[in-house]
């Protein structure tokens, strides 16, 4: 943690670092680029929030079959670091 002085060296005291935390929706936009990057997006596939998973997101991807769902992958996106990994 950072620590800050006053003028008074006898005097120290901590400065808390801001905390970015991801909202869903940004952190599924990460996702979709991502994907995109990679050469596996398919605007045809869903992305879908499916839950909270400790810190992370987990979001679902998927072709819909109509009488049933593809599964392509699960993929979690950290909501403070912004990592992604694939369950598969």
């Amino acid at each position: 943690m950072p620590y800050a002085f006053s003028g008074d060296a006898a005097v120290i005291y901590t400065v808390k670092a801001k905390s970015a935390t991801l909202s869903r929706k940004k952190a599924r936009n990460k996702l979709k680029k991502w994907l995109k990057q990679r050469g596996e997006w398919n605007a045809s596939y869903v992305l879908e929030f499916d839950s909270m998973d400790g810190e992370n997101y987990l979001f679902h991807y998927y072709e819909d079959m109509g009488d049933h769902t593809a599964t392509v992958n699960w993929y979690d996106v950290n909501k403070h670091t912004g990592k992604i990994s694939a369950m598969f």
